[in-house]
């Protein structure tokens, strides 16, 4: 079981804080989001409250929570240096994306296939490809749900992307005894694929890419680097 190291204070879950430990902390302020965005109404009465939840626009969102929290800790030109870093980087990097080939966000989980819709990159599974640097989608009729759209080996085969990404849901959860995706995805009908047989399947970080999501400066830069590492390669 994890356990919370001595300097640190547990104040419970992303769904279930624990607002009896955060009122007697007294805090100047609570900073939530995403999973935890529901506890607003409650945590706002205990506390200074802000939620950068992102929204629809991916980058915007990060650019806007970015900045807020920059004004609150003083910090506006150290961030406005660390977008501009992002930004040259997305303008360099999206060239490559747009004029690659087409591509699939693929997501594994308990053995099974999913794929992440381009035209609903939920919390930034997939908007940083998709929306951001303009990965063009081998098909873009997929259903937008949280965890996409389920799909066979054979699926893949018959759309054969030029570049299929890949994000192990269940090392994101820590799901155990979990077969890793790359044995998943380590069988005869997707030796046949092109990105299998050009070298174009990206096993994606996916603590980065399930669980954070691109929702700050450190993560948004360790996922451009996977996917400069990608097409650099």
């Amino acid at each position: 079981m994890f356990q919370v190291p001595s300097d640190l204070i547990n104040i419970g879950s992303l769904f279930e804080p624990d607002y009896h430990t955060i009122n007697a902390e007294q805090p100047d302020l609570v900073i939530i989001g995403g999973r935890s965005a529901e506890t607003y109404p409650e945590m706002s009465r205990l506390a200074p409250t802000v939620d950068v939840t992102f929204g629809s626009d991916f980058y915007g969102s990060l650019q806007a929570n970015t900045r807020l929290l920059a004004e609150i800790f003083d910090k506006e030109a150290e961030v406005d240096a660390a977008l501009a870093d992002i930004q040259a980087r997305i303008d360099s990097l999206s060239e490559q994306v747009q004029s690659g080939g087409d591509g699939l966000l693929l997501m594994v989980s308990g053995g099974s296939l999913s794929l992440l819709s381009p035209n609903n990159a939920r919390a930034g599974r997939g908007a940083l490809l998709y929306q951001v640097l303009g990965l063009p989608p081998t098909i873009d009729d997929v259903e937008s749900t949280t965890h996409g759209e389920p799909v066979s080996f054979e699926f893949l085969l018959r759309y054969d992307p030029d570049w299929l990404f890949v994000i192990d849901r269940d090392a994101a959860i820590g799901t155990e005894a979990a077969q890793p995706a790359a044995a998943v995805l380590d069988n005869e009908l997707m030796r046949q694929t092109s990105a299998w047989q050009n070298d174009r399947i990206v096993y994606l970080d996916a603590f980065n890419w399930y669980i954070i999501t691109g929702a700050g400066l450190s993560s948004a830069n360790d996922m451009l680097d996977e996917i400069e590492a990608a097409y650099s390669r």
